[in-house]
């Protein structure tokens, strides 16, 4: 059973690449139990694909999740699955966190 945890810096121009087995090419076999805590005590974090079902690139106005500051969620990723992530401004830390499922 494999653990990882990274803290990335995100911006508000560009989406980033979170889900730890993509960003760091490792490779689960099967699924990882995932969290997202967004580190910041004021600026809010959107995740979601890099592009949604019209083409839009993830932004402020066009996200799947909204992560308020000061909060985490946690989701069941496969080894494929992709999550990005972009601030709404400044240059917040999220902080991820992912135990290979059994």
């Amino acid at each position: 059973m494999a653990t990882a945890h990274q803290l990335v810096t995100l911006n508000a121009t560009t989406p980033t690449l979170v889900s730890i087995a993509q960003a760091n090419e490792m490779g689960y076999e099967r699924t990882a139990a995932t969290s997202f805590l967004n580190t910041d005590a004021a600026i809010t974090i959107y995740l979601g694909s890099y592009k949604d079902v019209n083409g839009n690139i993830l932004s402020a106005t066009s996200y799947g999740y909204q992560l308020p500051f000061a909060q985490a969620v946690a989701y069941e990723l496969g080894a494929d699955d992709q999550v990005y992530a972009i601030a709404a401004s400044g240059t917040p830390k999220l902080a991820v966190f992912a135990i290979e499922s059994i």
